[in-house]
């Protein structure tokens, strides 16, 4: 028997593999299947299967098979040179033209991997399972001209565009193909693979809309909203387009997540399969979440990364939860997810990360708060959803409209706020003694902070001068389970309308429905202060007050120098005045329209795509940066913790021969450690003394706090609290 893993067989391997790209309509889906590890026929390779050879690379062989067999189909030169790409690269993932071209114009290193397909073992296999036309002379006939056709004639692309989507695409759908065989042990279901939403729940979740707009208050804010919406839905319809790129300009709290799923429901009647909705790189995005499901049914949303529960073990597992838990693979035809991961989809070169890309294909891709995503990524941002609207709808939602996408359509309206919910000014930097009087006089008070460290440092200051039972903290510092309680507990005091004060960091921005008719907010960026001011006065009934707090010396530091400088430039001409809602929106326009003229610091697309470098190598492409050198640390707050910490290890111990099982409760555990995992800085956790924590089993990238010491570092209120030496820390990473 020849294999392709331990205990699983070489041809059933590429046979499921094939159906599996069948299912998905890939083009070529049999030369891809069958090809991509063609070369695992040779003896090496079953070897290193067994233990006893270190390395073995098949894919660069299995290539030439892809090749050969497309230029014998009648594809053209670059056509066969993409699938025989996505092939060789199919482990490894997005190549760097310039790796390409020197692989395919090498005569010696095509020649090394002709003699290794002349095995016997090899060419018997290829012949009698994978392509029956394979043969020495038809191979050395293929390749006998390609080096000087890849260096004179220039099939390959030097960069662009076209060819990074065609190559992303098609690398993608061979990815998850392959990787679904492999952790499944068999072909998937076609809804998995290809999750599409029946219609049928469309219209019931467009139903789900609409008896939801009805049976709202009846109150001038709720009358506003259906106006707004009416509005714009009737925009959307006049266009009866089921793709291209709109940009949702409205208001904070004129319910543009209503009006989005709307316009992707209607969509999906139309022809889209599925729905992408992704939230701004904040940690609260489980309100959003809650509403999708409730709108679309749990059945068919998936809630992607750090919102993804683990299964208990009494569930049984479908083939969905099998391929979700081990792949991070979108299994549902309605997807939450963060920008953060979407930029990895988008952008990222690794096999892995990139695999999810193939499902932006005809979908409705939903970008909530798109000003979030920093100003030197707009280009890029612009540039690549522009082509994913030749077959997908995307709906770029925002208070203002900072990203021009060509050929766009903007959404917006004439209504007017009825009420005037907010004024802005400015003042000094609150004191804790200002917290106090606010709260006696307006009984609830929110103050946002740009580090965590200032807000922890505000909070107990106020402590001591604020009842307990309405006083409370939010920072990424809490874990996420202790974060969800806290959100739930103030959302209840706001519905008794009972008093409450809640110190925040930026956390608090976008995805949070909660309302104050006080709100101080440390001196940020013009959208920050918008995002911010639509937690007060939220839902109308009083005019709240938004006060920016005039601090220079940390709005640098976190958001950069040149949100510091546009910010300063809009605000000190009107530092003195007292600006309504409507005035305030009209500075943030100008701010983008400054941001928009500064010319993008991304190489994304100039240095990275452009010039043909796919596996940005040159360039950083990751949207924030610095949570690459953080630490993750697990909270033991609950002693059921501990037992899965120490579950992870026994499992990572044990010499069970069901890997499959093995590594699926694994993956169960960790879903589980995430409601009490927070990201520490490295900067930070090196001050931390090694005998206080350990690590998860053999992860170095992963540790927990003993329990005896989690009250030296864990404060019940505001979580993590130490800081080792650092001074002045402050990080935009909320």
């Amino acid at each position: 028997m020849i294999y392709s893993h331990p205990g699983r067989d070489l041809v059933s391997h590429l046979e499921g593999v094939t159906e599996n790209l069948k299912h998905m309509n890939a083009d070529y889906a049999r030369i891809l299947g069958m090809t991509h590890d063609g070369l695992k026929a040779h003896p090496m390779f079953q070897e290193l299967l067994r233990g006893k050879v270190k390395r073995f690379s098949h894919a660069p062989g299995s290539a030439l098979i892809t090749y050969v067999w497309a230029i014998s189909e009648g594809l053209t030169l670059s056509e066969a040179i993409l699938l025989a790409e996505a092939v060789r690269r199919h482990h490894g993932g997005m190549p760097d033209m310039s790796d390409s071209k020197e692989f395919w114009g090498n005569e010696e290193v095509l020649a090394m991997e002709v003699e290794k397909l002349m095995v016997p073992e090899v060419s018997d296999f290829i012949k009698k399972h994978v392509w029956d036309g394979f043969g020495e002379d038809v191979l050395r006939d293929a390749l006998s001209q390609l080096p000087a056709l890849v260096l004179f004639n220039n099939p390959l692309p030097q960069g662009g565009w076209d060819f990074y989507m065609q190559l992303r695409h098609m690398l993608s759908q061979l990815v998850a193909a392959d990787r679904v065989d492999a952790v499944f042990g068999g072909v998937a279901e076609k809804d998995v693979l290809v999750p599409s939403l029946p219609h049928r729940v469309a219209e019931m979740a467009l139903q789900n809309i609409q008896d939801f707009v009805e049976h709202a208050e009846p109150t001038p804010i709720n009358a506003w909203r259906s106006r707004v919406r009416n509005e714009v839905l009737g925009q959307y319809d006049s266009y009866s387009h089921d793709r291209g790129v709109y940009r949702l300009v409205l208001p904070t709290g004129a319910g543009k997540t209503l009006i989005s799923l709307t316009m992707a429901l209607k969509a999906v009647l139309k022809g889209r399969k599925r729905i992408i909705y992704v939230l701004p790189f904040i940690s609260t995005g489980e309100q959003v979440a809650s509403v999708v499901k409730n709108i679309v049914g749990k059945d068919y949303v998936m809630i992607d990364n750090y919102l993804q529960k683990g299964k208990t073990d009494t569930d049984m597992l479908s083939q969905m939860d099998i391929i979700t838990l081990i792949m991070r693979y979108w299994t549902a035809p309605v997807v939450v997810t963060t920008a953060v991961y979407m930029w990895e989809v988008l952008f990222s070169p690794g096999a892995m990360d990139l695999m999810n890309f193939h499902l932006l294909k005809d979908a409705v891709l939903i970008f909530d708060e798109v000003q979030a995503i920093p100003s030197e990524y707009w280009n890029d941002l612009a540039g690549i959803v522009s082509r994913l609207a030749d077959s997908s709808l995307v709906v770029l939602m925002s208070a203002t409209h900072p990203i021009d996408v060509k050929d766009s359509i903007t959404l917006s309206t004439s209504e007017k706020i009825p009420v005037v919910r907010y004024e802005v000014s400015t003042t000094d930097v609150p004191t804790p003694k200002d917290i106090k009087k606010a709260f006696e006089e307006d009984g609830s008070v929110l103050a946002i902070f740009n580090t965590r460290r200032g807000a922890r440092d505000f909070f107990m200051d106020v402590e001591p001068l604020i009842p307990s039972d309405a006083l409370f903290f939010l920072s990424t510092y809490i874990i996420p389970k202790d974060r969800h309680h806290i959100i739930n507990m103030i959302k209840k005091r706001e519905e008794q309308n009972l008093p409450r004060v809640l110190i925040s960091t930026q956390v608090v921005e976008a995805g949070m429905d909660l309302s104050f008719k006080m709100l101080y907010r440390e001196l940020a960026p013009l959208d920050s202060i918008v995002q911010s001011a639509g937690r007060c006065g939220r839902h109308g009934g009083y005019v709240g007050n938004v006060f920016v707090a005039w601090d220079e010396s940390n709005i640098g530091k976190v958001y950069g120098l040149l949100a510091k400088d546009k910010t300063l430039k809009i605000l000190s001409p009107v530092k003195c005045k007292v600006l309504p809602e409507h005035s305030f929106y009209g500075l943030v326009d100008t701010y983008f329209d400054l941001l928009k003229d500064v010319k993008s610091l991304s190489e994304i697309t100039t240095g990275a795509i452009q010039t043909g470098k796919y596996s940005m190598s040159s360039v950083d492409y990751h949207i924030i940066k610095h949570t690459h050198h953080d630490v993750s640390v697990v909270i033991p707050t609950d002693e059921e913790v501990l037992s899965w910490i120490d579950e992870i290890v026994n499992l990572m111990k044990s010499h069970t021969t069901d890997k499959f099982e093995k590594l699926n409760r694994k993956r169960m555990l960790y879903a589980r450690l995430s409601s009490y995992t927070i990201n520490v800085p490295q900067s930070i956790w090196k001050y931390v003394p090694g005998d206080m924590y350990s690590s998860v089993g053999d992860n170095n990238r992963l540790f927990y706090i003993l329990p005896e010491y989690i009250p030296y570092f864990y404060h019940p209120k505001v979580g993590w609290n130490f800081f080792g030496e650092e001074e002045g820390y402050g990080a935009s990473i909320i």
